[in-house]
């Protein structure tokens, strides 16, 4: 019963929180990069695609290559394409 609970009040309390939190520009760290969230953004530290695309694409030899970064919210996918030397 109290795992069903947890399970039942996790979402809307993660909502609430994700709402209340994303009101304000805040800095935050991912992947070794400082970036700055403003309020409509994706904010890339709650949200574990960011990181997880992040660690995929920087495993990736993408020298000279060309990548489009759109629709990603912080960008911080693009921004680990262009430190590994795409073209962004």
């Amino acid at each position: 019963m109290k795992n069903f609970l947890r399970k039942l009040l996790w979402l809307p309390f993660h909502l609430f929180f994700i709402r209340f939190y994303s009101q304000k520009t805040r800095t935050t760290s991912i992947l070794n990069y400082s970036l700055i969230i403003r309020p409509s953004v994706f904010h890339p530290r709650y949200i574990f695609s960011s990181k997880f695309f992040g660690e995929f694409i920087g495993r990736l030899q993408l020298q000279n290559k060309i990548v489009l970064d759109m629709g990603t919210g912080s960008g911080i996918q693009g921004i680990i394409a262009a430190a590994k030397g795409a073209n962004v």
